[in-house]
């Protein structure tokens, strides 16, 4: 909702819709909604947001199985980690 508010401020508008919800912006939600109905999903998909959609679901995958700590506490050994965990 900030970043929607920041880009009315600076009179652009964002290529993403915002999240769902009562407020100021529902008609800029739907307008966005409405033109990815009218452009087609495949041009929405080149505007950048669903590659964001696609490097969230690997996270969300690994949060699950392993949880969103990790037990070491230097960088090194975070990656240490995170890679070991991955070739599980």
């Amino acid at each position: 909702m900030r970043l929607y508010r920041l880009s009315h401020r600076k009179e652009c508008r964002p290529s993403y819709p915002p999240q769902g919800g009562e407020g100021p912006h529902v008609a800029q939600r739907n307008q966005s909604i409405q033109d990815i109905g009218q452009e087609g999903v495949e041009t929405w998909k080149k505007t950048g947001y669903h590659q964001r959609s696609l490097n969230e679901v690997p996270m969300f995958r690994y949060k699950t199985i392993f949880g969103g700590t990790m037990s070491a506490r230097q960088v090194s050994n975070q990656l240490a980690e995170v890679k070991m965990k991955c070739l599980l």
